[in-house]
C-alpha cells in the first residue's frame, strides 16, 4: 500500500491537474471553451436579462469536477459514518449557484455593464471565470480533506487557495475581460467557501478528535447493550479486567468507513455449518499510519515522546498509534489533578451536570462513529458496541441527574437525648481526594464511563488509565469533556504502561482506587496500598440455573436462547456473561439439547457485519489460553458437544458437559465463549452448586415460583440475583458488584458517588427545633 505523503499526492493530482488544464484554457481561450462558448452565446439574450444565465452557463467549465468531487465526498462521507457527510457537495453546489445570483445583483446596483465594450469571443463573463478556479480548487480542498491532519497544514492549503484564485482573477482583470467590482465580488464569495471548508474540516476532521485515518470507528446505538465484560484472565496486567453490563444490542444498517481511514474490503469469510467465518490472513502495520494519537493531560491535548501501536484482534491491522505520557507528564497530571481539588469539590451542580449531559448528547451524536472504533480496537461485533454506545449515554445521563440531587444533605435531631437539646445534625457528603480510575479492553467505553462519570458528579477529579488494548474508546471521553467548562486539571486520561502503573497506585496524592480487572492485580493494588480507598470490580464465572418448574417448551426456548447468547456475546468476555448452567435433572436432557443447537447457530466472524455474532477475542494469547483450558477439560473427561476450534484470535462458540470439577475451566473465569452444563437434583443442590465457586458476581435463576426468587435471594452468596434471565443483566444505575473473590465496593452511578466521597457532620447549637 502506498505511503501516506504518496496516497495524498495520488489524492491530489486529478483535482490539481484539472485546476491546472482549466486555468490554462480560460487564460488562452483555449479549445476546451469552444462548447462552452457556443451554450453562452445561445444563453445569452439582449440587455440584462441574459447575463443571469450567461453566467450560470460559464460555471459549466467546472461542473465535471464538481460533480465527480461532490459524489466522491457523498460516498467517502457517508461510508465514514460523519453525522455531515452531505455538507461539502451540498454546500460547494450551494455556492456556485450563488456567484452569478450575487454578481449580477451587483451589476445592477452600480448600472455598469459587467464586460468590456467589445467581449472577448469566448463569450465568458468574470464570475464564470472565478467561479471556475474557486471550483476547482475547492474540489481540491475537498478531495485532501482526510489528509490535511494538522492546522499548518489547513492553513497552508486555505492561503494557497486564496492566492490561486486572486492570482487567476487578476491576470483575467489584466486582460480586459472582466469588471474589476466583479472579481472582487466572486472572489469574496470564493473566500467564504475556503473558510468554510476549513471550519468544518476543524469541526468534523480534526486529527486531535477523530481517529487515525486506518481506524474503523463505530456506530453507536441507544442505550442497551450487552452484559459486562472482564480481563483477559491470564493476562496479570492492571487494566486487564472486565465489568458487566445487558442491554439488548441496537440493530441498524452498517457502518460505513470514515473519511480519512484506509479503506479496505474485507476478505469473504468461508460459512461453515457452525456459522463460523474465517478471519483473514493478519496484516502488519499500514504505513501511513506513523502520527502519535494524543491523550489528555489536565484538559489539554499532548502527546509523549513515545508511543504504542493499537491493533485490530481481527485482522491485525494498525488502527492507530496512541503517544504514551512521560513521567515528567504523568506528574503534571497527578499534580495539577490534586491542586484544584478544593475548586473542583466546590463547582456548583449545575455546572458538573451541564459537562455531563453535554457528553452524553456528544455521545448520542457520534454513536456510529465511536462503536465502530470500539469494534475495530476491541474485536466486538458492531452491533454490540452500538449497544455499549447506548449505555454510555445513559451513564453520563444517570451522572448529570445524581450531580444535581447529591449530596442535598440528611438533617437529624439530636434533641432525643437531653444533651442534645436545642441542637441539629446536617450531614454532607464530600470527596475523598482524586481518583485514580484502571479501566479494562472488554468494555473500553462504557467501564470508562463508570469511572469517569461518578467522579465528575461527585466534585472529585480523576485521572483514568484506559486499558492497553483500547485506549481510542477512553480516549474519546476526553474530547467530549474538552469541549465543556470543567477546571483544568479536573481530569486527565493517560494511557500509561502496565508496569509503570505501581508510581501512580502508590501516590499518596491519590487517595481513591477504581479498579476493574483481574483478580490478581486488584488484590495486589489493595494490599499495596492498605490505607487508600479501593473499589475493585473483579472475576466472576456466572452460572444460570434452570429449576424444575422452569419445564414448558417456551421455556426450555427462552433459557437455551438466553444462555447461548448470553455465553458468547462479547466473545465471552464478559465478568457476567455465562459461564455455567446448571439445571435440575428433570429438565436437563431436554434442555441440552437447545443449548447446543442455540450456541451453533451464533455466526462468528468480522465484527464490522452486522450479522457477526461472536467475534475475535482481544488477543490470540487469550484464545490460546481459552484453548488449553478447554484441550485440559476434555483430557480429563469433559464431552464436547459444540465449539473447541480456534482460528487465531478466534475461538469457536463451545459447549462442555460433565466437567470434571477440579479443572482449571470449572474453577477459573475462562472469559472465553465457553460454556459447561451441569444436572442437580433440586433446588437446594443448585444453589450448592453455584455457591461452590470462589467468585460471587451475579447469578441467573429460571423460576416461576415468588418463593424460590426470595430463597434464591438469601441464599445465593452473589452481588445479584437475576431472575427470569440469565446474570448477564446489569442496568448502568443499579449497584453492581461482588463478594468474595469478585471484588469489593459498588458500581452503579449514586454507588460509586458513595465510594468516592466520605460523610462530614454539621452540628448546629441553639437551634429552635
Amino acid at each position: 500500500m502506498p505511503s501516506r505523503p504518496s496516497r495524498a499526492l495520488l489524492g491530489l493530482l486529478p483535482p490539481a491537474v484539472l485546476f491546472a488544464l482549466v486555468t490554462w484554457q480560460v487564460a488562452v481561450d483555449g479549445p476546451l471553451l469552444g462548447p462552452d462558448e457556443r451554450l453562452s452565446h445561445a444563453l445569452v439574450r439582449p440587455g440584462r436579462a441574459g447575463e443571469l444565465l450567461a453566467d450560470l452557463g460559464n460555471v459549466q467549465v467546472a461542473l465535471p469536477v464538481l460533480v465527480l468531487v461532490a459524489g466522491w465526498a457523498a460516498w467517502r462521507g457517508r461510508c465514514a459514518g460523519g453525522a455531515r457527510w452531505w455538507v461539502p457537495p451540498v454546500a460547494a453546489l450551494c455556492l456556485m449557484a450563488l456567484v452569478p445570483l450575487i454578481v449580477v445583483p451587483l451589476k445592477e446596483w452600480t448600472g455598469r455593464p459587467g464586460t468590456p465594450a467589445v467581449p472577448p469571443a469566448t463569450g465568458y463573463y468574470p464570475s464564470g471565470h472565478t467561479a471556475t478556479a474557486v471550483v476547482a480548487y475547492g474540489s481540491a480542498v475537498l478531495v485532501l480533506l482526510p489528509w490535511l491532519r494538522t492546522a499548518p497544514a489547513r492553513r497552508a492549503a486555505v492561503a494557497t487557495g486564496a492566492l490561486l484564485v486572486l492570482a487567476v482573477s487578476a491576470g483575467l482583470v489584466r486582460r480586459g475581460y472582466h469588471w474589476p467590482l466583479d472579481v472582487v465580488a466572486s472572489w469574496c464569495l470564493g473566500a467564504v467557501l475556503l473558510g468554510a471548508l476549513r471550519l468544518f474540516l476543524e469541526r468534523e476532521w480534526d486529527p486531535e478528535r477523530d481517529p487515525e485515518p486506518g481506524q474503523e470507528p463505530d456506530p453507536g446505538a441507544g442505550p442497551g447493550a450487552g452484559p459486562g465484560a472482564g480481563p483477559e484472565r491470564r493476562q496479570d496486567r492492571l487494566g486487564g479486567g472486565r465489568g458487566g453490563d445487558h442491554a439488548k444490542p441496537a440493530h441498524t444498517r452498517r457502518p460505513p468507513v470514515r473519511l480519512g481511514q484506509a479503506t479496505r474490503r474485507r476478505p469473504t469469510p468461508t460459512v461453515e455449518h457452525t456459522h463460523h467465518r474465517t478471519p483473514p490472513k493478519r496484516k502488519g502495520r499500514d504505513s501511513h499510519m506513523t502520527s502519535l494519537h494524543a491523550f489528555w493531560l489536565a484538559g489539554r491535548q499532548v502527546t509523549g515522546e513515545d508511543g504504542f501501536d493499537v491493533t485490530s484482534p481481527w485482522d491485525g491491522r494498525l488502527v492507530a498509534r496512541v503517544g504514551v505520557p512521560t513521567d515528567a507528564q504523568v506528574e503534571e497530571a497527578v499534580a495539577a489533578a490534586h491542586a484544584v481539588r478544593d475548586e473542583f469539590a466546590a463547582t456548583p451542580a449545575h455546572v458538573r451536570a451541564a459537562a455531563l449531559d453535554h457528553v452524553s448528547k456528544r455521545l448520542a451524536e457520534r454513536t456510529e462513529e465511536i462503536a465502530q472504533l470500539i469494534s475495530a480496537e476491541n474485536g466486538k461485533p458492531i452491533k454490540w458496541a452500538r449497544g455499549e454506545v447506548g449505555r454510555a449515554v445513559s451513564v453520563f445521563r444517570f451522572a448529570a441527574e445524581e450531580a444535581r440531587r447529591f449530596n442535598g444533605g440528611e438533617a437529624q435531631r439530636l434533641d432525643t437525648d437531653l444533651g442534645g437539646q436545642g441542637r441539629l445534625a446536617l450531614t454532607r457528603r464530600f470527596p475523598k481526594g482524586v481518583v485514580l480510575g484502571i479501566a479494562p479492553f472488554n468494555f473500553p467505553l462504557n467501564l470508562c464511563a463508570h469511572k469517569v462519570a461518578p467522579a465528575i458528579a461527585a466534585g472529585a477529579p480523576i485521572i483514568l488509565k484506559p486499558a492497553p488494548a483500547t485506549p481510542l474508546s477512553g480516549l474519546i471521553i476526553g474530547d467530549l469533556l474538552a469541549e465543556t467548562d470543567l477546571p483544568a486539571g479536573s481530569w486527565s486520561i493517560l494511557p500509561v504502561a502496565n508496569d509503570r502503573m505501581p508510581a501512580l497506585v502508590q501516590d499518596e496524592r491519590l487517595p481513591v482506587i477504581s479498579f476493574t480487572g483481574s483478580e490478581q492485580v486488584g488484590y495486589a493494588i489493595m494490599d499495596s496500598v492498605p490505607r487508600k480507598h479501593c473499589t475493585l470490580e473483579l472475576g466472576g464465572n456466572g452460572a444460570a440455573v434452570v429449576l424444575a418448574d422452569y419445564a414448558s417448551d417456551a421455556d426450555l426456548d427462552w433459557a437455551a436462547t438466553r444462555i447461548a447468547t448470553f455465553s458468547n456475546y462479547q466473545g465471552g468476555q464478559s465478568c457476567i456473561s455465562v459461564q455455567r448452567v446448571v439445571a435440575d435433572a428433570s429438565v436437563y436432557d431436554r434442555l441440552l439439547p437447545r443449548i447446543v443447537a442455540a450456541v451453533e447457530a451464533q455466526v462468528t466472524g468480522d465484527p464490522a457485519d452486522d450479522a457477526t455474532d461472536v467475534g475475535p477475542l482481544v488477543s490470540e494469547a487469550a484464545a490460546e489460553r481459552v484453548e488449553a483450558w478447554v484441550d485440559e477439560a476434555v483430557a480429563a473427561g469433559a464431552k464436547l458437544l459444540a465449539g473447541g476450534k480456534r482460528d487465531g484470535a478466534s475461538y469457536a462458540p463451545t459447549v462442555l458437559a460433565e466437567v470434571p470439577s477440579d479443572t482449571t475451566i470449572a474453577r477459573e473465569e475462562v472469559f472465553g465463549p465457553v460454556l459447561t452444563v451441569q444436572r442437580v437434583n433440586g433446588e437446594a443442590e443448585a444453589f450448592a452448586a453455584v455457591n461452590s465457586s470462589k467468585y460471587g458476581l451475579q447469578a441467573g435463576v429460571f423460576t416461576h415460583d415468588l418463593q424460590v426468587a426470595f430463597r434464591a435471594h438469601r441464599a445465593l452468596e452473589v452481588g445479584g440475583v437475576v431472575v427470569g434471565d440469565v446474570p448477564s443483566y446489569r442496568a448502568d444505575q443499579m449497584p453492581y458488584g461482588g463478594v468474595k473473590q469478585s471484588g469489593v465496593g459498588r458500581e452503579g452511578v449514586k454507588f460509586a458517588m458513595d465510594d468516592y466521597t466520605y460523610e462530614r457532620v454539621l452540628v448546629l447549637t441553639g437551634i429552635a427545633l
